[in-house]
């Protein structure tokens, strides 16, 4: 079913699922990526106006977004005759690129060519997520879905508070980031750069030197 959220609304949610996901009322687990994705949406939402519903505009902004950043890994690899097929492969179906892959194009990239990969690639990850993550917040909302605690992540003594319909959105989040792979941040082959709030930031830069769309257009 269609949710509809005013920019109020969804601010006062988001900010008491802040609250909730960096002080729960028990040790295990965490919801520290939850959390950084909400500060993403807070962040947005609180910047760009008020409006009667705020859904359709994060939906079309993060898309707007995603799409960008693959546009920018496209470019680049055309302008280095670069197939990356196995980059493209991800892409299509719409997987976080590890590490691993980011590596294998450092190697067939000239000099400052690297860091453009490495600045394309965290945008990619971090705005897939938030496609992801935004999503799943969204479906919270609806009365017939249901959830449940994600196998490994049970706390017997803290049972009670666990089940919390006040937690629901916080383990739609994590059940949709599990689903996504769970990766971690960090240098391993399987992680990936996770900061989504460098992400927007980043987008922000680009808009203001004309090199991406202008948020305040969407609708």
């Amino acid at each position: 079913m269609p949710i509809s959220l005013t920019s109020n609304k969804a601010l006062q949610e988001l900010n008491i699922l802040m609250d909730l996901g960096k002080h729960p009322s028990f040790r295990f687990p965490a919801f520290c990526i939850e959390t950084e994705f909400i500060v993403l949406f807070t962040h947005i939402i609180d910047r760009s106006g008020n409006r009667n519903n705020v859904v359709p505009f994060l939906d079309a902004l993060i898309k707007k977004a995603f799409e960008q950043s693959v546009d920018e890994i496209s470019d680049l690899l055309d302008e280095h005759n670069i197939s990356g097929a196995a980059i493209f492969s991800l892409i299509c179906e719409k997987k976080l690129i590890r590490n691993r892959e980011k590596k294998a194009l450092h190697k067939k990239l000239p000099g400052k060519a690297k860091n453009l990969v490495d600045s394309y690639v965290n945008g990619y990850n971090n705005w897939l997520l938030a496609h992801i993550l935004w999503k799943a917040y969204i479906q919270s909302h609806d009365p017939d879905y249901s959830f449940g605690i994600p196998k490994g992540e049970d706390a017997p003594s803290s049972e009670a508070f666990l089940y919390d319909p006040q937690y629901k959105p916080l383990w739609a989040l994590k059940q949709a980031y599990i689903e996504a792979g769970r990766p971690t941040h960090g240098h391993a082959g399987d992680d990936i750069f996770i900061r989504p709030i460098a992400a927007w930031y980043q987008l922000q830069k680009k808009r203001k030197t004309g090199k991406a769309q202008n948020t305040k257009h969407i609708k």
